[in-house]
């Protein structure tokens, strides 16, 4: 059977990097650093806040620099504390480098997909956490390129994102190419933009009507694969 795929994309946080169980500790350990001790209100302010300031990111309105910086500042404002946003977004980000959880599966699936398969990392993030945490994840042996917004310049969904995926990689043709991602208005609707097939990874089995595919478990990739 001939392989229709040749290019995996993949993102990373929540669809290979457990994103949520990091973030969750880190935040935890920012807040201690930085003196503000009502943390349950404090994270509950920060999620709130974290949702926003991304989905800005999507649409276009905040850059990446801006939005390292400004997500501590509005949470400093919630807070009423006297923390520099700087230094505490700073703190957070090197925090989050070194976490080293993954989604369950990931690592064995990257690992027996790698031997039939060129493995990419497609994400909106900030270029060395991202590769960081890939390594100390030990996904990075399966990793053959990474493909990270603050280095691309665009950030999913912008059909530019996925336009510089395609002209770094150079597939024979964009059928050749599949982003798999847990985020509908990032991974699905931006490589859908581009002509690219998708996998939705959905664990709570909340399906996408864009998706090319949609699976609530890494597992089910191997299926689908086998199938096409």
């Amino acid at each position: 059977m001939v392989k229709k795929y040749k290019h995996l994309l993949f993102d990373a946080d929540n669809t290979l990097l457990d994103f949520s169980s990091s973030e969750h500790h880190v935040i935890r350990k920012t807040l201690t650093e930085f003196n503000i001790n009502d943390h349950e209100l404090a994270i509950e302010y920060y999620r709130q806040i974290s949702k926003e300031i991304w989905s800005e990111l999507e649409a276009g309105t905040i850059t990446m620099d801006k939005l390292k910086i400004d997500r501590f500042r509005r949470l400093i404002e919630k807070m009423e504390s006297n923390a520099n946003p700087k230094e505490m977004g700073e703190f957070f980000l090197y925090t989050l480098s070194e976490s080293e959880n993954t989604v369950e599966g990931a690592l064995e699936l990257c690992k027996n997909l790698s031997r039939d398969y060129k493995l990419y990392i497609a994400s909106n993030g900030f270029y060395n956490v991202q590769i960081r945490r890939v390594q100390v994840s030990g996904l990075k042996p399966y990793i053959n390129d990474y493909f990270i917004s603050e280095e691309i310049g665009h950030s999913k969904p912008d059909s530019r994102f996925f336009l510089k995926i395609i002209d770094r990689i150079k597939p024979y043709s964009k059928g050749e190419l599949l982003m798999i991602g847990d985020s509908e208005s990032s991974d699905i609707r931006g490589a859908s933009s581009v002509g690219i097939d998708s996998v939705y990874f959905n664990p709570e089995g909340y399906k996408s009507s864009i998706a090319t595919y949609n699976i609530e478990n890494l597992t089910e990739i191997y299926n689908l694969l086998e199938v096409i």
